[in-house]
């Protein structure tokens, strides 16, 4: 029992970390794909036309505009929830799209879908969701900054 209480707390000590890093390179990976949709954004356009996704002229920037934008939030911890949030249903969609056929093989075949980068950085992606972007993040420096009390008023 002691053994599994000290590795637990050593596993607590240790999640501000492991956040900062899944944020960081998911986010850094994200910000990535986000400039290269930037980079062409008629192939971009071309390829969601081809996926059958609406408004493709539309959504082709808004999707390189959240990949951006979210992946510079998660990098730094900042509305990293609501980041994680945008960037799983760009993830969502991805799976139901792009990765359609991958990930029907792989569920027929009881192979893992994590294989399939979409599902993988979806999983990430809720792991910020359900835990917070950690202590190493601006959220938690704007939280801790309006949960402190006010400073005592000056003697007279």
């Amino acid at each position: 029992m002691a053994l599994s209480h000290s590795l637990a707390r050593a596993a607590d000590s240790l999640r501000p970390l492991v956040l900062l890093l899944l944020r960081v390179v998911v986010g850094a990976a994200f910000v990535h794909a986000g400039i290269d949709k930037f980079s062409d954004l008629a192939k971009v356009t071309k390829g969601f036309e081809e996926l059958k996704i609406p408004m493709a002229s539309v959504l082709g920037p808004f999707v390189a505009t959240v990949e951006t934008a979210g992946g510079a939030a998660l990098i730094l911890g900042l509305w990293g929830r609501f980041a994680a949030l945008m960037l799983s249903g760009v993830m969502v969609v991805a799976l139901a799209t792009a990765h359609k056929t991958q990930l029907a093989d792989a569920l027929k075949t009881w192979v893992t879908p994590v294989t399939i980068v979409a599902f993988a950085f979806l999983l990430d992606l809720l792991v910020i969701i359900a835990f917070g972007p950690g202590r190493f993040s601006v959220d938690h420096v704007r939280s801790s900054r309006r949960s402190s009390p006010p400073p005592p008023p000056p003697a007279r």
